[in-house]
């Protein structure tokens, strides 16, 4: 079974490297560094760029450039030893007038504190503030310092989202076929997250499996239980 298996880190990070480069070059005009898979001790570093700080990508709207867009992830050996996980990203839009973050969108993995995965947006908001400062907040002129949940660790957004985000809401400027490439991505991480979540709640994917017709045997050492925990996390 692979998930007995040790995971090949620095083959799995490339690969993955290789598809997030070749989605930000699908998608945006712009992309120059290519995103590499460093090694870093027990870890591997996946961004733009090929040292520990990560290159930004241009962002432009009619051709001009307006914007950066910060690609990081951090990548380790899931649970099981078998797997690829990204225990830390970012994705961040900065402007190039005030070189400051926009909005961003972080996972932590181990994340205590806030959601593990959260919008935290660089704006301000009067009645927001009011509401805020009435409620006690530690700091109501800021909501960059508020952590929006956005589905946890499995059903968090990816890149694609947010890159769909960009070129969709905000108009910046996009390749022919931009969505396509985006789609395509989507799926496949979503894909990725359905198997996650079955290995979360087993006896989910036994009784949907069981419900569509398909017989199901379990396995001869007994059914592993369902990680509760991981289903609650936000």
């Amino acid at each position: 079974m692979r998930a007995a298996l040790a995971v090949d880190l620095d083959h799995e990070a490339a690969a993955f490297a290789g598809t997030t480069d070749a989605l930000l070059r699908a998608v945006l005009p712009a992309v120059v560094t290519e995103v590499r898979a460093l090694r870093s001790g027990d870890q591997v570093l996946v961004h733009p760029g090929n040292s520990t700080k990560p290159a930004k990508v241009p962002v432009l709207i009619r051709g001009d450039h307006h914007a950066d867009l910060l690609v990081w992830f951090r990548c380790v050996p899931d649970s099981s030893g078998g797997y690829l996980a990204v225990a830390d990203s970012r994705f961040q839009l900065e402007s190039t007038l005030m070189r400051e973050p926009l909005l961003r969108l972080d996972y932590t993995r181990d994340m205590h504190t806030a959601p593990a995965s959260h919008w935290q947006m660089h704006a301000e908001r009067g009645a927001f503030s009011h509401l805020l400062a009435h409620a006690g907040a530690g700091a109501p002129h800021d909501l960059a310092s508020l952590h929006l949940p956005v589905g946890g660790p499995r059903g968090r957004p990816c890149l694609e989202d947010f890159l769909q985000f960009l070129v969709q809401e905000c108009k910046v400027d996009a390749l022919p076929g931009w969505r396509t490439a985006v789609e395509q991505g989507r799926e496949r991480w979503r894909r990725l997250q359905a198997a996650v979540f079955v290995r979360d709640a087993p006896s989910e994917a036994v009784r949907v499996l069981t419900d569509l017709g398909y017989g199901v045997e379990p396995p001869t050492e007994g059914t592993r239980p369902d990680d509760t925990e991981a289903l609650r996390r936000w």
